[in-house]
């Protein structure tokens, strides 16, 4: 973990939750070790809810970018895009696709332009919960896929993700800074950078990469953090630039 971590005030609140992925990464020979954890449908945004705010929102528009920094294994864009599914139907969610999704981790990435994901059975239960049948989207594996460093490996089996679900989402390698500029300005865009500013650094460094986002960002777009992100200086930034919270951890820019 970056042990810069540290120096943030954070909400003693947030309890960290391990579906999908948890492991601990080195970005190269002299950097920080970076720890990455996720799971499907993660407790902090209501998923569902969200897709529904998607549908009346757009509902006149033809195309709508959607961004997921620091997405990981794909457990998120995954999620947003199968409550896309459940709540629009196939043909008026893609509008939404592909999610561009992108994390520096070039081996969880791999693994998702692979089409291979590994879940917990809490994955499986959360779909349940959310009454979504799973299998619509993901296939058992004969074989488990091991993640290098991954702790979670002997509580997850390898899936394939099914072809509905597979082209909705297109994987990058890129750090968030680099990817803040490939935000189509005065578009509709949405963008996700959940649970993963505390790991930036310091204030400054934090406030470094809130500035690069909410720069790209037009009237009227969408910025979902997580509730790991919710220290007030965060929020504080937020509110000064504009953005309104419409739903627990989504954030709209209003000016």
């Amino acid at each position: 973990m970056n042990f810069r971590i540290s120096q943030i005030n954070l909400k003693s609140n947030y309890i960290p939750s391990f579906g999908s992925n948890s492991r601990f990464y080195k970005i190269g020979p002299y950097k920080s070790t970076v720890y990455t954890q996720t799971e499907m449908l993660r407790h902090d945004l209501d998923f569902k809810d969200f897709a529904m705010y998607l549908k009346n929102q757009y509902k006149d528009k033809q195309n709508v970018n959607v961004y997921n920094f620091a997405c990981s294994d794909g457990s998120e864009p995954y999620s947003l895009a199968i409550c896309l599914f459940e709540t629009l139907g196939v043909k008026d969610a893609q509008k939404f696709f592909p999610i561009n999704a992108s994390d520096s981790d070039f081996i969880i990435i791999k693994s998702a332009q692979n089409g291979i994901i590994n879940m917990s059975n809490k994955d499986l239960e959360t779909f349940e919960k959310y009454n979504i049948d799973w299998k619509k989207y993901f296939k058992p594996s004969d074989r488990k896929y091991f993640i290098s460093a991954d702790k979670m490996d002997e509580q997850t089996n390898s899936y394939f993700v099914s072809d509905i679900l597979k082209d909705k989402v297109k994987f990058n390698v890129a750090t968030i800074l680099k990817d803040t500029n490939n935000i189509k300005q005065n578009d509709d865009n949405i963008v996700l950078c959940r649970n993963v500013l505390p790991y930036q650094g310091t204030k400054s460094e934090i406030l470094m990469h809130l500035k690069a986002i909410t720069n790209n960002l037009s009237k009227g777009n969408l910025l979902l953090i997580g509730d790991y992100d919710r220290d007030m200086f965060t929020i504080d930034y937020l509110t000064s630039k504009g953005f309104e919270e419409i739903q627990h951890n989504v954030f709209r820019k209003n000016k």
